[in-house]
């Protein structure tokens, strides 16, 4: 399946990152490893994690208080948010395709 990136998650993203890295030097590229950690096992098994609702799944991420909310349609995963796990639960829920 092809992965696509909701155009806003790069300022999820990026938010994230800048926190981290204003508070320890390798922080914000453990982070952007775990990150990437969580992709490629979406990628890989995307069934695999648990329903969100109906249309949407979420991954945490290892290490850190986030997760990934995606859906899948047809040959696409659709990557839409990056939150923490403290957010409200409807924060990038509105976000469309």
């Amino acid at each position: 399946m092809k992965v696509l990136f909701h155009p806003r998650l790069r300022k999820d993203i990026r938010d994230t990152l800048d926190y981290y890295d204003q508070h320890s030097v390798s922080a914000g590229d453990l982070f952007y490893d775990c990150f990437e950690k969580a992709i490629e096992k979406i990628k890989s098994s995307p069934t695999s994690c648990p329903p969100l609702d109906t249309f949407r799944r979420r991954c945490n991420l290892e290490k850190f208080p986030f997760h990934i909310v995606y859906e899948m349609d047809g040959e696409y995963i659709l990557i839409t948010v990056l939150r923490h796990h403290k957010r409200h639960p409807s924060f990038g829920l509105q976000r469309k395709w």
